[in-house]
């Protein structure tokens, strides 16, 4: 604890004439110090706990507001057509934690005691608008609505289209009439339930147009020449492996 400093709300401590006390002084009088405070032990004010119990849900988004308005002045300085279509990607994830005690932590569908946080991001540049921790037990796209509104509230300013993208249990089919009528789109897994596989088989083919994959690599280099199928080496079985189960590029 020495050279920590500790801060003491209220009047002074008897001899002490000033409201920030060091450490090192409080190991040479523990009991004045504890007394004056009164409190039997003085935790140690550096431990992450201790910290980030300071703040209050109101504070950690005050903060990342604060951090997107930024952000919003500097996508304003880019070129134009920097953000020509906006893409806002919402997904739910787990954080797994050893604690056994920790506040808020549950236990995940996947059997994994931990939190669930929900995370809201610009694509085009890879930013997390919005992190929002919640306990392991909720479901991925619980509450995430508030969320995925203020996240496009931050980009339509400066973007020329919005596109959300999500699976499934992004499809807020309470929600869709209204982001589409406010001119927003979205990319979304729907789980093909009987009502929504009728639907669908009842398009007329005019409806349905090809979605191509993009491949997920290229090799852009060539195999080694020395490497020849009956070759064992660890290397060259690698190339020959890639390149057999890769079609040649174009």
């Amino acid at each position: 604890m020495s050279g920590d400093w500790i801060h003491v709300r209220g009047g002074d401590l008897e001899n002490w004439q000033c409201t920030t006390l060091n450490v090192k002084a409080l190991d040479a009088t523990p009991s004045l110090c504890l007394n004056g405070l009164g409190a039997q032990r003085i935790p140690d004010p550096t431990t992450s706990g201790d910290f980030t119990r300071r703040f209050s849900v109101e504070d950690i988004t005050t903060l990342q507001e604060c951090i997107n308005r930024t952000r919003q002045r500097v996508w304003q300085q880019q070129p134009k057509g920097f953000l020509e279509e906006a893409f806002i990607d919402v997904d739910g994830t787990i954080a797994q934690t050893y604690g056994e005690c920790k506040g808020g932590m549950s236990l995940s569908y996947k059997g994994i005691w931990g939190y669930a946080p929900l995370t809201v991001s610009l694509a085009n540049t890879r930013e997390v608008l919005y992190l929002v921790n919640r306990p392991g037990n909720a479901a991925s796209h619980q509450d995430s609505v508030p969320w995925i509104d203020r996240a496009i509230d931050q980009v339509r300013p400066v973007a020329g289209r919005i596109t959300l993208r999500g699976d499934t249990d992004f499809t807020h089919t309470a929600q869709l009439d209204r982001w589409d009528q406010s001119g927003i789109f979205f990319i979304m897994g729907m789980d093909a339930h009987p009502k929504v596989v009728g639907s669908a088989e009842a398009l007329s083919e005019r409806s349905w147009t090809p979605l191509e994959r993009l491949a997920k690599y290229e090799i852009l280099t060539e195999p080694p020449a020395n490497c020849q199928k009956a070759t064992k080496t660890p290397l060259c079985d690698a190339w020959n492996d890639i390149w057999t189960k890769t079609p040649p590029i174009q």
